[in-house]
């Protein structure tokens, strides 16, 4: 791998985990979609997609046009040397993964970047959606409504495609688990960061329209 095709015009190697077509330039934008395993053979399966599908194919070609966007499985660990990467964004990926997979995906952000190098951790908050629920917990779509906001179980069982998909590995639709401010620290230290104060990462602006809805933290490598 030739990590100075990868840098940017600054000269850092700054990544964006788990992208899906939501690139940004002068990062290296990773995801697992099965759209971009498929690209390559998108003129021969276009005659057969409908054009909900067409489009979401287009929009992962459009993304490439614009940064660059690798396919990876974000759970394994990541293609870069140890001590390599100035910055990575994280966001709302560790909600789509299991506990023990978010501690060993923890474990390799800290691999990769160099001392000094910053994290950038955005997750819903549970806290918002707990407060919401207790605001209107004398509804009686009260619980329902926290349960489909919270993305962790569905109304009505998943289509055919959605549950193959889920076998293959391509998971994202649904939640595994969720955090509060507490409870994310708490991992970020376990793994060996230190919490930073203020977000001046090159991410900052991500999700920053969210307010309360994500949970951002943003951390260095120590």
């Amino acid at each position: 791998m030739d990590l100075g095709q990868l840098r940017n015009s600054r000269g850092e190697l700054w990544l964006n985990v788990a992208s899906s077509h939501y690139v940004l330039p002068d990062f290296v934008n990773l995801d697992n979609h099965v759209v971009l395993a498929l690209l390559r053979v998108y003129p021969l399966l276009r005659p057969f997609l409908t054009e909900n599908r067409r489009k979401e194919f287009r929009t992962f070609r459009e993304a490439r046009t614009r940064a660059v966007l690798r396919r990876h499985d974000c759970r394994k660990p990541l293609p870069f040397p140890s001590g390599s990467v100035d910055h990575v964004l994280c966001s709302h990926f560790l909600e789509h993964v299991y506990p023990s997979e978010a501690v060993t995906i923890l474990a390799d952000f800290r691999r990769v970047l160099r001392n000094g190098g910053t994290l950038h951790v955005i997750v819903p908050d549970l806290k918002t959606l707990i407060d919401a629920y207790v605001s209107r917990a004398a509804e009686a779509e009260a619980v329902d409504k926290l349960i489909t906001a919270s993305c962790l179980s569905f109304r009505n069982r998943p289509s055919l495609r959605y549950r193959v998909l889920e076998f293959l590995g391509y998971e994202g639709l649904k939640h595994r688990w969720m955090y509060t401010q507490p409870s994310m620290t708490q991992r970020l230290v376990e793994a060996g960061f230190r919490l930073l104060g203020k977000n001046a990462t090159p991410s900052w602006e991500v999700h920053a329209e969210d307010g309360a809805l994500s949970l951002h933290l943003v951390a260095e490598k120590v």
